[in-house]
């Protein structure tokens, strides 16, 4: 009996180790609750780099989109290492910019103090 266990555990750590992600996937309408897999990616490149580290995880793919920026990306010592790029040669834009709306044109000179 304790053969079948220790069989079982072993094949079980081999499936488990074998199937650890090396890469994590982040898209513009992804959900950080999701895994970083290309299926379910991340929404965030900071939620991504912040799994990495504690996953191992050395590589990063940036799907197509515009990645809104609400605060500026946080790199420490430990995310060394970990590569960030685009997916496939996609297009992506990383802003931290924000749009200005309700702006009128006017004939007055604005002067500055």
């Amino acid at each position: 009996m304790k053969k079948k266990v220790c069989f079982v555990l072993i094949i079980l750590a081999s499936f488990i180790s074998g199937y650890s992600q090396k890469v994590f996937y982040v898209a513009p309408n992804g959900n950080d609750s999701n895994f970083g897999t290309i299926d379910k990616p991340f929404q965030t490149i900071q939620k991504a780099l912040d799994q990495a580290t504690v996953s191992n995880v050395k590589s990063i793919l940036l799907n197509e989109g515009v990645y809104q920026l609400d605060a500026p990306i946080v790199l420490q010592p430990r995310h060394s290492g970990i590569i960030i790029s685009n997916f496939n040669q996609e297009k992506v834009v990383i802003s931290g910019g924000r749009e200005l709306n309700g702006w009128k044109k006017t004939k007055e000179r604005l002067v500055g103090n």
